[in-house]
Protein backbone atom coordinates (compact mmCIF):
# COMPACT_ATOMS: atom_id res chain seq x y z
CA UNK A 1 0.00 0.00 0.00
CA UNK A 2 2.84 2.40 0.79
CA UNK A 3 4.46 2.04 -2.64
CA UNK A 4 1.13 2.46 -4.43
CA UNK A 5 0.30 5.64 -2.53
CA UNK A 6 3.81 6.98 -3.13
CA UNK A 7 3.45 6.51 -6.88
CA UNK A 8 -0.24 7.24 -7.47
CA UNK A 9 -1.29 9.35 -4.46
CA UNK A 10 -1.26 13.05 -3.68
CA UNK A 11 2.21 14.64 -3.68
CA UNK A 12 1.44 18.16 -2.56
CA UNK A 13 0.48 21.51 -4.04
CA UNK A 14 2.04 22.42 -7.34
CA UNK A 15 2.69 18.79 -8.33
CA UNK A 16 0.32 17.50 -11.02
CA UNK A 17 -1.97 14.69 -9.94
CA UNK A 18 -2.73 12.27 -12.75
CA UNK A 19 -4.66 9.64 -10.76
CA UNK A 20 -7.69 9.54 -8.52
CA UNK A 21 -6.13 7.27 -5.87
CA UNK A 22 -8.55 5.46 -3.56
CA UNK A 23 -8.31 2.59 -1.13
CA UNK A 24 -11.15 0.11 -0.91
CA UNK A 25 -11.90 -2.90 1.25
CA UNK A 26 -14.57 -5.51 1.69
CA UNK A 27 -15.68 -3.66 4.83
CA UNK A 28 -14.81 0.06 4.74
CA UNK A 29 -13.66 1.69 7.97
CA UNK A 30 -10.48 1.62 10.04
CA UNK A 31 -8.09 -1.22 9.16
CA UNK A 32 -5.17 -1.89 11.47
CA UNK A 33 -1.86 -2.26 9.63
CA UNK A 34 0.96 -4.59 10.69
CA UNK A 35 2.63 -1.47 12.16
CA UNK A 36 -0.32 -1.09 14.54
CA UNK A 37 -1.58 2.09 12.87
CA UNK A 38 -5.12 2.33 11.53
CA UNK A 39 -5.76 3.33 7.92
CA UNK A 40 -9.29 4.57 7.30
CA UNK A 41 -10.73 3.08 4.11
CA UNK A 42 -13.74 4.99 2.81
CA UNK A 43 -14.73 2.86 -0.19
CA UNK A 44 -16.09 -0.66 -0.50
CA UNK A 45 -15.36 -3.14 -3.28
CA UNK A 46 -17.93 -1.44 -5.53
CA UNK A 47 -15.23 1.20 -6.21
CA UNK A 48 -13.36 -1.43 -8.26
CA UNK A 49 -16.04 -1.14 -10.98
CA UNK A 50 -14.92 2.45 -11.66
CA UNK A 51 -11.18 1.75 -11.62
CA UNK A 52 -8.92 1.80 -14.66
CA UNK A 53 -6.00 0.38 -12.67
CA UNK A 54 -6.27 -1.97 -9.70
CA UNK A 55 -3.37 -2.78 -7.38
CA UNK A 56 -3.74 -5.50 -4.76
CA UNK A 57 -1.44 -5.01 -1.80
CA UNK A 58 0.41 -7.99 -0.37
CA UNK A 59 -0.56 -9.06 3.11
CA UNK A 60 0.71 -11.39 5.76
CA UNK A 61 -1.08 -12.12 9.01
CA UNK A 62 1.87 -11.04 11.16
CA UNK A 63 3.04 -12.76 14.32
CA UNK A 64 0.71 -14.98 16.30
CA UNK A 65 -0.16 -12.91 19.40
CA UNK A 66 -0.40 -16.11 21.48
CA UNK A 67 3.11 -17.23 20.53
CA UNK A 68 6.14 -15.95 22.46
CA UNK A 69 8.53 -14.08 20.16
CA UNK A 70 11.51 -16.10 18.95
CA UNK A 71 10.19 -19.49 20.13
CA UNK A 72 8.56 -22.32 18.21
CA UNK A 73 5.33 -23.88 19.44
CA UNK A 74 6.66 -27.38 20.03
CA UNK A 75 9.51 -27.15 22.46
CA UNK A 76 10.38 -23.58 23.21
CA UNK A 77 13.42 -23.72 20.91
CA UNK A 78 14.44 -20.79 18.78
CA UNK A 79 13.67 -21.44 15.11
CA UNK A 80 16.72 -22.22 12.93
Amino acid sequence: MTCASAVFGYHGPGIPQFYDFRLCAERPGPITTTMGVDVVVNDGLEALAEADTILIAGWCPGPDPGRPAGRDRAGGRRPP
